[in-house]
């Protein structure tokens, strides 16, 4: 509880930018885009079409440089310092750090690609639902 009261206090002694850092929302963008390169059947079933007619690559190759990338685009991320980001980005970037943070603890943590097959099956629901929709 203290801490939540000094994390609070703080913020309010620091007052947030009001122009939007630029550099943030192009790191952004790389990062979805890069996303969407790796996960097209996710790309494809939240509307983005650029990868369609590809598939992730489940190997153990390609896994360890996702999780490579993953610890690349934390540190990006994680590199703005949330003071110099108006309050939208601030939360952009704790949701961003979280959502990588969440691939990373499955993908290189739990492993559930070596032993859930639906990790498979996941995909290939996306894929041919998505196309079922757009064609």
């Amino acid at each position: 509880m203290a801490a939540v009261a000094l994390a609070t206090a703080a913020a309010a002694q620091s007052p947030a930018p009001a122009v939007r850092n630029a550099a943030f929302d192009r790191a952004v963008d790389t990062w979805l885009d890069a996303f969407a390169r790796r996960h097209p059947s996710i790309a494809a079933g939240n509307g983005i079409h650029t990868y369609d007619g590809t598939m992730e690559d489940f190997g153990a190759r390609a896994i360890a440089r996702e999780i490579g990338s993953l610890h690349a685009e934390h540190d990006r991320i994680a590199a703005f310092p949330p003071a110099a980001l108006p309050p939208d980005q601030r939360v952009d970037r704790a949701i961003l750090v979280g959502i990588i943070d969440g691939w990373l603890l499955d993908l290189d943590v739990v492993t559930s690609w070596k032993r859930n097959p639906m990790v498979y099956g996941d995909a290939l629901f996306l894929v041919t639902r998505t196309t079922q929709l757009v064609d």
